[in-house]
């Protein structure tokens, strides 16, 4: 099944071109990783998918349907989204804050008290349960970002799969430690194997390779290359993108893709022109 299509999508923030004609697709039970040097557009195209932002040319397409034919309520239903940065500042309890993504789903005591066992349960998923009475301002950088995964996981709970269902996570493993960050991409893979469709923007290049079935390189906007990670991490692009020399290998432990890079020795034709 189809859950997002971008096609030739471009968008224009402060008289630059942040998103230049991209085009992908995303399927159910895939993880699509983003990457690429920062300022790169990786944040932007997630907010297009999302339907936080218009793109200035191309369509976009969401669960089989153009994004501006859903209504807000009805496409919070099936995509939800873990942004960078969360700016929550009242004294709601971590809870609370899972709760929040039921609110699409309406009111009633059938559905609050599901909600609140999807909640629990979505916490549990995340290694967050010790946290629930906890309140979200006093928590660890790490620990708000577990919690906003499971916000993120109760919000498009329950949907059927016939439907499709997308989540979008924008370095969502950015403030969590080696142990955590590995956690939250196996949960990634284990939500797509239940039918979700999730896009993940990694700055990581090897957790990108690790977890990713195809991976999407942007570079000032455009989309350089699209696919699998051995056939789109390769030393060529990774030079030309983000100015390093690569090698890559199989990592012993689990056999995937993995990188080793480093600065690029400089250019001596370009040393001799400064002198």
């Amino acid at each position: 099944m189809l859950i997002a299509s971008v096609s030739g999508a471009s968008l224009r923030l402060g008289g630059r071109d942040v998103v230049k004609g991209v085009s992908l697709d995303l399927h159910a039970g895939e993880v699509v990783a983003l990457v690429g040097p920062n300022g790169a557009g990786k944040s932007s195209l997630l907010r297009l998918i999302a339907g936080d932002a218009r793109p200035d040319q191309g369509r976009i397409s969401v669960c089989g349907r153009p994004l501006e034919g859903w209504s807000r309520a009805a496409l919070a239903r099936c995509r939800s989204v873990v942004p960078q940065d969360t700016q929550l500042d009242f004294a709601f309890t971590v809870l609370e804050v899972v709760l929040i993504g039921r609110s699409p789903h309406g009111t009633g005591r059938d559905e609050n008290r599901r909600a609140r066992n999807i909640a629990l349960d979505c916490l549990e998923r995340v290694g967050a349960s010790h946290l629930t009475s906890r309140f979200y301002p006093s928590l660890s950088g790490g620990e708000r970002q577990r919690v906003q995964i499971a916000r993120a996981l109760a919000q498009i709970d329950g949907i059927g799969a016939e439907g499709g269902r997308c989540l979008l996570l924008d370095e969502h493993t950015s403030n969590l430690d080696p142990a955590h960050q590995h956690g939250m991409f196996q949960l990634a893979r284990e939500v797509a194997a239940e039918g979700v469709g999730v896009i993940a923007v990694v700055h990581d290049l090897n957790l990108a390779a690790a977890y990713g079935d195809r991976i999407g390189v942007l570079d000032r906007g455009e989309l350089v290359a699209f696919g699998p990670p051995e056939l789109v991490l390769t030393p060529a692009v990774i030079g030309q993108v983000f100015g390093l020399a690569c090698v890559t290998l199989r990592n012993p432990l689990t056999g995937a893709l993995a990188l080793a890079t480093a600065p690029l020795p400089p250019n001596p034709i370009q040393e001799g022109l400064r002198a």
